[in-house]
């Protein structure tokens, strides 16, 4: 924050007391960063924050009655990014593909599950040799992977190819009875493609 202060909040009101700083003022504050190119709108959020985080210092130690700055979020103009995230074709997954094992042929693996996964960065840090069944060919109806989601307390079986064969757990629910709180800890895979599931169970007092 003290470097979002330095360069873009004490140029502006370095040299004014506080208690001269209006609304009107941090709105025109507002207006100007807003319209400059190079500043996304999460930036002009940051600085916004930057500069109510010290008026309400202000506030506090009562140098000013109310913070001129508060609320006016809303005046933040600048339109959210209209990019969107859009899958690959297959051709350009295998193109891509090409690239990676011509470049860095060490990362292969990973982006070659992850494109047949439909895994996230983070899906795929956390993959460990239990997860996947490799299965003795790929007609095997044992070739999966296993990937559980903490955050949503799932398990979830894809085929080899990236299709959602099942799925364990109730979305966002660590509840099993009452008074209690469950957690997905480990998933072990069997010889014969059976896969088996523990859990943390935590019982208030």
């Amino acid at each position: 924050m003290s470097r979002l202060l330095r360069l873009h909040v004490t140029p502006i009101f370095g040299q004014r007391r506080v208690s001269e700083i209006t609304r009107d003022d941090v709105k025109e504050f507002l207006a100007s960063i807003s319209s400059r190119a190079h500043f996304s709108r999460n930036t002009v959020r940051l600085i916004l924050s930057a500069l109510r985080a010290v008026l309400s210092a202000a506030q506090e130690d009562k140098l000013i009655e109310s913070n001129p700055a508060s609320k006016v979020g809303r005046f933040n103009k600048k339109e959210k990014g209209k990019a969107k995230a859009q899958a690959m074709s297959r051709t350009e997954a295998e193109r891509f593909l090409e690239a990676v094992e011509d470049l860095c042929p060490d990362y292969y693996p990973l982006f070659f599950t992850a494109l047949r996964a439909g895994l996230r960065k983070g899906e795929l840090i956390a993959l460990q040799w239990g997860d996947v069944q490799f299965g003795e060919s790929e007609a095997d109806k044992n070739r999966f992977i296993l990937l559980t989601d903490v955050a949503l307390q799932q398990v979830y079986k894809f085929s080899h190819d990236g299709r959602l064969l099942m799925t364990l757990g109730e979305r966002g629910v660590r509840a099993m009875m009452p008074r209690t709180s469950t957690r997905v800890t480990d998933v072990a895979v069997a010889p014969d493609g059976s896969f088996f599931v523990t859990m943390a169970i935590a019982i208030a007092a």
